[in-house]
């Protein structure tokens, strides 16, 4: 692979590619969201276990609907969220506008049919800024708390980085091990649950078809990426890219500045160190040209 692009080796939890892979095993999906949610969970069906088009169009995150054989049969959305995008409310709202059109509401159904519609974020940040390691929400009356809507609609928001002492150790260690999946944090937590997630997780990197798998994610994410953008936006990143350049900064600093995954980045990197003298539109054309 290409220098400062990740590994399938050096992939955490957190990366989309690798999360999304874990989460196939409907075991460990099964488990990991008795954690959450703190509830037993007979079995799940993954809705949508592969990485597809209109899931990762924007390059950021992996979406993956599941089905849960619990009592209510709910739906529960999980997505990790390593960058704070500044919208995770109204990105909720979005999601369970879509699991009740597409999921929950058939033809026929009355309103009172409609299932539980679960969001959960994994983020990398702590987007409400209290320090906490969970939120949970529910629709309440303002004017009498004690109220619920009961509409049946929950999200919940987990920080990697929480501080408050709200959580068992068990969690802690599984948020500490979405940042750094390695053998030590497992062994460090004495935790059944991590242990399970680890050996899916060594399982992946070890496989040659999740090599191959990995490569061809990377390149439909850059595909994406590029086509998903208007040309006014890849012209100003163009020129951002430009400006860290000349100051002899590397890609992987440059990405994180620019808040922007580095194999995305990558190919305007390439192109404006080949010849710092291009144009912006130069630049551009020629990247148009080789999708």
């Amino acid at each position: 692979m290409t220098k400062n692009r990740p590994t399938l080796q050096e992939l955490n939890l957190s990366d989309d590619f690798l999360f999304a892979k874990v989460m196939e095993n409907e075991e460990v999906c099964r488990r990991l969201l008795e954690k959450i949610l703190d509830l037993k969970i007979k079995k799940v069906r993954l809705v949508e276990p592969q990485l597809t088009k209109d899931v990762v169009h924007d390059a950021k995150s992996v979406r993956l609907d599941i089905f849960l054989d619990d009592e209510e049969n709910s739906v529960y959305t999980v997505e990790m969220q390593k960058y704070n995008e500044y919208n995770i409310p109204k990105r909720s709202r979005y999601y369970h506008s879509i699991v009740d059109v597409e999921h929950l509401l058939k033809k026929g159904m009355g309103y009172n049919e409609l299932r539980g519609n679960y969001v959960i974020f994994l983020c990398l940040f702590d987007f409400f800024g209290y320090g906490r390691h969970k939120y949970s929400f529910r629709h309440r009356c303002e004017e009498e708390p004690g109220l619920e809507l009961k509409d049946e609609a929950y999200t919940i928001v987990l920080n990697t980085r929480g501080t408050a002492d709200d959580v068992d150790d068990e969690m802690k260690a599984l948020l500490r091990y979405i940042e750094e999946s390695t053998d030590e944090v497992v062994e460090r937590s004495g935790s059944d649950l991590l242990a399970l997630i680890h050996s899916q997780v060594k399982e992946i990197k070890s496989s040659r078809g999740s090599e191959v798998s990995y490569m061809k994610f990377e390149e439909l994410l850059q595909k994406e990426y590029f086509e998903g953008r208007s040309e006014g936006e890849l012209l100003k990143l163009i020129q951002l890219v430009k400006k860290k350049c000349l100051k002899g900064k590397p890609l992987g600093q440059i990405a994180e500045e620019l808040e922007e995954e580095a194999v995305n980045i990558r190919p305007i990197v390439e192109k404006v160190m080949e010849d710092m003298e291009r144009s912006e539109e130069e630049i551009l054309e020629e990247l148009k040209g080789e999708r």
